[in-house]
């Protein structure tokens, strides 16, 4: 509900900055072409979801190699309980597990 309500919140914001900006416009030059006209909110807009975009796969690998090692983790308390020698690590190495079965 909290994620919500700051959603709303940031929308009404942003509805509002788009209803005070829509008659400030400027020309964006990018590379070769100029566009004409542009009202300033559009181009912030499109900026914002181009940075968006930029970061989206970094967040995403992030999140995933947090889950691995939250996995990995996981794995090695369930076979240090179980009692195996040795415990693969995430790097590829393996450990000696410190205590031995005893014959």
């Amino acid at each position: 509900m909290p994620r919500l309500i700051s959603f709303l919140i940031i929308l009404i914001i942003f509805a509002v900055f788009t209803a005070f900006n829509l008659s400030n416009r400027s020309d964006v030059s990018i590379a070769f072409y100029t566009f004409k006209n542009v009202p300033i909110f559009l181009s912030l807009l499109v900026s914002f979801i181009l940075g968006a975009l930029f970061v989206l796969p970094f967040t995403l690998f992030k999140k995933k190699k947090t889950v691995l090692r939250r996995d990995v983790k996981k794995k090695k308390k369930e076979l240090s309980a179980d009692g195996e020698k040795q415990i693969p690590e995430i790097n590829g190495t393996v450990l000696q597990n410190e205590h031995k079965d005893k014959e």
